[in-house]
């Protein structure tokens, strides 16, 4: 939606943000610089692990994800992208980023409250069904859930539903 109205894009994360360019290096950085899971391109001799990564976000006061408790809580959220919005085109606020300011992690319209974006990934049902388990790495797994059930991460994701919800419920009866 940026790049359509003017906006560039990171072709890569690791490299054009973190200047990381060895295969191996590229799982090293603390979590919240990883952005997906690179497991399944450096481990071939086993399942495919997820590619699926989790990482916390700083979520811009008076954003459409802020929760009504406001926005000095940072969640989990689950990721899987190599390309970041370099700059957003013309109409969007920054609604979210990185922990560490690098990567914009979600753009709302200035002038179309319902259009927006997000860089993770809000829609994955293992978030919400414990039995949903995931290859991690050659000797791991993972369920998504049990990674932020009974945290404010879990909350945070439970809201962006209702909130959807809510404004999708409003859309319709028009």
């Amino acid at each position: 939606m940026h790049v359509a109205t003017g906006g560039k894009l990171i072709q890569d994360i690791p490299t054009g943000i973190y200047g990381i360019w060895e295969a191996e290096a590229i799982l090293r950085p603390p979590p919240d610089q990883i952005h997906r899971n690179y497991q399944d391109l450096i481990e071939t001799t086993c399942k495919a692990p997820t590619s699926y990564h989790f990482h916390r976000i700083r979520i811009e006061e008076g954003s459409f994800l802020e929760p009504d408790k406001g926005s000095d809580y940072t969640p989990l959220v689950l990721s899987s992208q190599h390309q970041a919005i370099e700059k957003p085109g013309t109409g969007w606020v920054v609604s979210a980023t990185t922990m560490d300011g690098k990567i914009i992690e979600a753009i709302r319209h200035a002038r179309f409250p319902h259009v927006f974006g997000v860089q993770f990934h809000p829609e994955k049902p293992g978030l919400f069904d414990p039995a949903i388990w995931h290859t991690d790495s050659c000797s791991d797994n993972i369920s998504f859930n049990k990674v932020i059930t009974g945290s404010e991460s879990f909350d945070f994701h439970l809201d962006y539903w209702n909130r959807l919800g809510k404004v999708l419920q409003v859309i319709r009866s028009r």
